[in-house]
């Protein structure tokens, strides 16, 4: 049995809400580092019984020091990882100063290249027909993680 690896910031309370475990920081710089360590002990524990894992990611100046912390992790194999991202303004292209895609490849896809990254188009040209193409990608196969509000 492997024995988990510990939080570099350590929250300074856990709580349970239902089912909810709620984790409180003194900083968000601890909260990004604390999230980073639990969101890659579970990609690990995926790739451990599976060739690949599925992760969603909301896209958000909020989630930068959380972005930053994950990628800097070791021990993640990111050739093994397909990255969705959450969401999309409609009608901004992919280099557009606001866009999502553009935040997830800056971000993230940029530091740790992982296998596969599945972007949602928000300009394409018949946007309902682009939601169905990447809800299809998203119901290949179940999602490990979705990493979201991960932030102030």
């Amino acid at each position: 049995m492997n024995t988990p690896t510990l939080p570099s910031a350590l929250p300074s309370r856990i709580a349970k809400v239902g089912l909810l475990a709620v984790r409180v920081h003194e900083s968000s710089s601890d909260m990004a580092a604390d999230a980073a360590v639990l969101a890659r002990q579970h990609l690990c524990d995926a790739l451990k019984t599976r060739a690949t894992a599925r992760v969603i990611f909301a896209c958000a100046t909020s989630q930068i020091q959380f972005l930053a912390a994950l990628a800097a992790q070791p021990g993640i194999d990111w050739s093994r990882v397909t990255v969705f991202h959450m969401d999309e303004y409609l009608g901004i292209g992919a280099d557009h100063p606001a866009s999502f895609r553009r935040f997830l490849r800056e971000h993230l896809v940029q530091r740790v290249h992982p296998g596969c990254v599945h972007y949602l188009k928000g300009d394409a040209l018949e946007p309902m027909a682009e939601a169905m193409r990447y809800a299809s990608l998203l119901e290949e196969s179940p999602v490990d993680l979705c990493c979201l509000g991960v932030g102030e």
